[in-house]
């Protein structure tokens, strides 16, 4: 039996540096050139930077300089794969033409074909709203209203009663 080896998950971050450096940038500026990224976008860019990673090494691309078609073709084979939605699609776009070198004078996410192509994608699966239905709070109250005089109320309607009424206020 020989050991299994545990082979390393890609880092957005890591890579991104290892390409700043690659492009000659001193370690100093990479470091400077990566703080600019909050904690929070790192950590959003980490797992759609790990898919395409893996996905251009299960083809043999390069995930710093494989073709636009290429990468179009895994923003529609993961969009249709995970059913995504634009918004969550368009942070798979983005942490790749942050990893991705430039193609001529312009980002990735930048080029006319990309910006087609969300476009299309927004037509297609048009955003969600993000509060899909609402609740009339009149019809609360007046259910409320019924459960009076609170002496009358078991402890369970009493305590359901204070509860919706904090909901209410502390919202």
């Amino acid at each position: 039996d020989s050991p299994s080896m545990e082979v390393p998950q890609p880092d957005c971050m890591a890579d991104i540096g290892t390409a700043y450096q690659a492009a000659g940038f001193p370690a100093e500026v990479t470091n400077i050139l990566l703080a600019s990224w909050s904690q929070s976008t790192q950590k959003r860019y980490q797992g759609p930077w790990r898919a395409w990673s893996k996905w251009c090494t299960s083809r043999d691309l390069c995930p710093f300089s494989a073709p636009v078609t290429d990468v179009l073709t895994f923003l529609t084979e993961i969009s249709s794969s995970r059913s995504l939605e634009y918004r969550t699609l368009a942070v798979y776009k983005s942490a790749i033409s942050q990893g991705h070198l430039p193609v001529g004078q312009t980002k990735l996410g930048e080029l006319p074909v990309v910006s087609r192509f969300m476009k299309g994608v927004f037509r297609l699966k048009p955003p969600s709203p993000r509060l899909s239905s609402t609740w009339d709070i009149k019809c609360l109250l007046e259910f409320l209203a019924t459960l009076d005089p609170p002496g009358g109320l078991t402890l369970q309607r009493l305590s359901l009663k204070l509860a919706a009424l904090l909901a209410l206020t502390s919202s």
